[in-house]
């Protein structure tokens, strides 16, 4: 892990940084599998990674990357469905955390009240 001085001098472990995306379908395939449009960022989307959906607000989980080292590292399967959409969008990517096992993330939800 990389280590950083805070403002006292004393070491401090950096933190992970949430990154912004674009993901879209991949034809042809199940409705878990996503491309990153984006190449050069595909290296931040690794299995245990959250990504949020900035339009519905819902939390995925990947689930595993398909063809680490070749032409197709930037494909990967969810833990569950993606609502098709056939033009790329951008997500959040939310990084595991380093220490324990608990979830980096909620779901946004959002409500119509009338009145």
């Amino acid at each position: 892990m990389k280590m950083s001085l805070s403002a006292r001098g004393k070491s401090t472990p950096k933190r992970p940084k949430v990154t912004a995306i674009d993901v879209e379908n991949v034809p042809g395939e199940p409705n878990d599998r996503l491309k990153i449009s984006e190449p050069n960022k595909a290296k931040y989307v690794n299995p245990r990674t959250t990504i949020f959906d900035t339009r519905t607000g819902q939390l995925y989980r990947v689930a595993d990357k398909i063809g680490i080292g070749n032409i197709d590292a930037n494909i990967v399967t969810l833990d569950r469905n993606w609502d098709a959409t056939p033009q790329p969008r951008p997500v959040w990517l939310i990084p595991p955390p380093d220490t324990g096992g608990r979830n980096a993330g909620i779901e946004v939800y959002q409500r119509i009240i009338k009145f």
